[in-house]
Parts: C-alpha cells; sequence; structure tokens
C-alpha cells in the first residue's frame, strides 16, 4: 500500500502541472486527470492514516489547526444556508477539492518516506514545469502572444510560483555539485535560464520578485563566499542576456519588445493612484466585507459569490464581477472570520518556526543543504500567501508538506 501510494503521488505532482489540461483539448470537466488522482491518493492515504499512523504526535497539533479552521468555515457557510445567503455551488465545489487536498497533506507527513523521495518529487515537479515553460515560451517569444501566459496551470499566479520553486531547486542542484563549474551544472544553467524566460511571460509582478527573493535568500544565508560569486557570475549572465529585453519593457513602445512581467513591474509606483490597481480595489472591497460581517466570516467562496455586492461601491466601472481576495491570509480572514485567521497565523508562525528549527538542528552536510533549500521554499511561498490566494492550489500544499515533513529517512545510498 505504501508503494501504491508513492507511485500514485509521482503521478500527480506531474499532472498538477497540467491543471487545464482537458481545457485545452476541449473537454469541458471539473474532474480534472490531477484530481482524479489526487482522490485516489487521499483515499490510500487516508486509510494508511487509519490502519498504522492514527496515533497523534506532537507535531500534529499544529496541523489540526487547518482542520479545525476548515470545519469552522464548513460550518459558517452551512448556518448562512438558511437565510439563502450561501451559493452552495461555490460552496460545495470548494469543499470538495479541499477535502482531498488536506489528507494527501496529512498523509505525506506522517507515512515515514526516504528523502530520495523528497528529490524525485521536486525532480517530477521540474520536468512538468519545463514542459509548460516550453509551452510559454513558444507561445510568447516565437508565435508573439504578448499577453499573461499561464501554461497548463490554471492561472499565471499558480505558474510563476511554481516555475519560481523549480528555478530555487535547480540552483540548489548546481551548488550541491563539488564541481560548479561542470558540464551538468552548464546544462541545468541553461535550464534555469529557459525557465526564468517562462516566468517573465505570466505577468504575474508577485512571481517575478518572490524568486529573485528566494535566490536571494538561498545565496547569501545559505552558502559560502565562493558560492555567491560564482552563482552572481551566472545569474549576472542571464539578466546581462535579457537585458535588451528588459530595458525596452519599460521604456519601449513595441510590443515585440516588451517582457509584460517587467513592464508590469516597471508601472507598479507610476499610477497616477495607486487605489487604480485591482488587488487594491479587491482588498478595499474585502475589508468592506468583513466589516459588514463584523469579521465573523461572510462563509467560504461566498466573498466571489457576492462580489459585486461591495466592489461597485468602490468602483461602479469596475472591469470584473467575481474575483477571489488574491491573498490567503485575507481570504481566510474575510470569509472564515477573525477566530481562524488568528488560528491560521499559529499554524503559519510555528510551521515556520519547525522549518528554521530543522535546519539548525540538522547535522551532516548533506541534510543541511537539504534542509537549506526546504526552509527557503517555505518562506517563499509563506510569503506569496499575502498577494495570491493559494488555499486551494494543490502545489501549495504539495509544497507545504514536503518542505516540513520531519519524519524523512535518510538512507546512506542517497548521500553518495
Amino acid at each position: 500500500m505504501k508503494t501504491a501510494f508513492r507511485l500514485l503521488l509521482y503521478a500527480y505532482v506531474f499532472l498538477f502541472c497540467f491543471e487545464t489540461i482537458t481545457d485545452f483539448v476541449g473537454i469541458d470537466t471539473p474532474l480534472k486527470p490531477f484530481r482524479l488522482v489526487g482522490y485516489l491518493l487521499a483515499l490510500l492515504g487516508g486509510v494508511q492514516i487509519l490502519l498504522k499512523y492514527r496515533k497523534f504526535r506532537r507535531e500534529d497539533v499544529v496541523d489540526s489547526f487547518l482542520a479545525i479552521i476548515f470545519l469552522w468555515g464548513i460550518i459558517l457557510t452551512t448556518i448562512l444556508i438558511i437565510p439563502g445567503w450561501t451559493n452552495i455551488y461555490l460552496f460545495a465545489n470548494y469543499v470538495t477539492q479541499a477535502i482531498p487536498l488536506y489528507i494527501v497533506y496529512i498523509a505525506m507527513k506522517k507515512i515515514p518516506l526516504d528523502i530520495k523521495e523528497y528529490y524525485r518529487w521536486m525532480n517530477i515537479l521540474t520536468v512538468g514545469v519545463l514542459i509548460n515553460a516550453a509551452f510559454m515560451n513558444f507561445m510568447y517569444y516565437y508565435i508573439g502572444w504578448y499577453s499573461r501566459l499561464s501554461g497548463f496551470f490554471d492561472n499565471a499566479n499558480f505558474a510563476g510560483v511554481t516555475i519560481g520553486v523549480s528555478m530555487v531547486y535547480i540552483l540548489h542542484l548546481i551548488l550541491k555539485e563539488r564541481n560548479i563549474l561542470s558540464l551538468v551544472n552548464v546544462l541545468r544553467a541553461g535550464i534555469f535560464a529557459f525557465l526564468f524566460m517562462a516566468l517573465l511571460t505570466t505577468g504575474s509582478r508577485a512571481a517575478t520578485i518572490m524568486p529573485l527573493f528566494s535566490i536571494f535568500l538561498y545565496l547569501f544565508i545559505f552558502s559560502n563566499m565562493r558560492v555567491r560569486i560564482a552563482s552572481s557570475i551566472i545569474l549576472g549572465g542571464v539578466l546581462l542576456f535579457y537585458s535588451n529585453k528588459i530595458y525596452n519593457s519599460i521604456y519601449g513602445e513595441s510590443d515585440e519588445m516588451k517582457i509584460v512581467a517587467i513592464e508590469r513591474i516597471s508601472k507598479m509606483g507610476s499610477q497616477d493612484k495607486v487605489e487604480d490597481e485591482d488587488r487594491v480595489i479587491v482588498w478595499q472591497a474585502g475589508l468592506m466585507a468583513g466589516q459588514e460581517s463584523l469579521f465573523m466570516g461572510v462563509g467560504i467562496s461566498q466573498f466571489q459569490a457576492h462580489f459585486s455586492r461591495w466592489v461597485y461601491k468602490i468602483r461602479s466601472d469596475f472591469h470584473n464581477d467575481s474575483l477571489s481576495l488574491h491573498s490567503t491570509y485575507f481570504e481566510i480572514l474575510i470569509e472564515y472570520g477573525f477566530i481562524p485567521f488568528i488560528l491560521f497565523m499559529i499554524y503559519v508562525y510555528f510551521l515556520l518556526m519547525k522549518g528554521v528549527r530543522m535546519f539548525y538542528n540538522t547535522r551532516g552536510d548533506y541534510m543541511k543543504k537539504t534542509r537549506s533549500l526546504q526552509l527557503v521554499i517555505l518562506i517563499t511561498l509563506l510569503t506569496y500567501f499575502l498577494v495570491a490566494a493559494f488555499f486551494l492550489s494543490p502545489v501549495t500544499w504539495f509544497l507545504l508538506a514536503a518542505n516540513t515533513k520531519k519524519n524523512y529517512i535518510l538512507d546512506e545510498s542517497a548521500i553518495s
């Protein structure tokens, strides 16, 4: 059963890089391949937990906060059905997606797995991301589709953060080599540049900035001076290669010479009013919804269901009548309420402290480097929660579980 769980997890990691593949081939169905595998994985993981790993451990306390938060939201939203407030379709859609994600998250953390599994997962994820990157680069740089691209991911933000994580992982593999200028590292540097090209086509400002923050964090905190110098040369070469595109994205007029992400970043501080930003308008609407509910929660997915009720009071000409809150933290505060928000902040704090402790308490060069990568990815995700709603993203919960899992089995052959 454990082998079946491992194999299904491989398929799951690969397939959630292709969330919209059925839409691409003209099949309109909520039963996406990654969801079907996710349901099987949740069933198998849930059975294993009940049969072999049901013992409640000390580290399970923090993860149980997620269950409390989710249960609170379900009860709240169910109660709001009575006055006719709840959009039942959006509520049911959310619940049926969230439950398997949570079960898989818990199963990944409780079932003992070899540390080599972590690298297999990250390799599979990177392969899936590379296929997406090839498609995005082809569409943008060759076909000339000059708009925000997401490949086969659900949206550009999901694509951006997953590409960014893969870039940090590739950098980790480069720095892990004793001969940093080896032939295999030259190939990895090429993959890094290729992913960077795709990242820029997403047009996601946060997803473009966050990997740069992660890379800086990884280079200048978790590496020595020799590695910093060599990596700075590599990164400098990549930026130099794109310098013409970067300049024209900021100052040029031709779409052919622009990169959408850099163009959007360059305009962040040049607008006449910050209030014109879509994200700021959505957050203002969210604050209004929170005040209206006394921050007891408007219900799961109900901000999106009643979006126009609040947003048109701020901007009567707003171009969209259904958007999410674009912030995981804000989404929990407004839709779940103040108490679940406090529980979630406690969860985030202890998760971060756990990542820090695992890094500092780890001995041995191999695991130390692995824990440094995991800590950087964890910090990146938790920071990215500020500006994007990722509560229903499979890649989010996979990465949180994989990078905070404590009971990895260290096989001596993994070091060689």
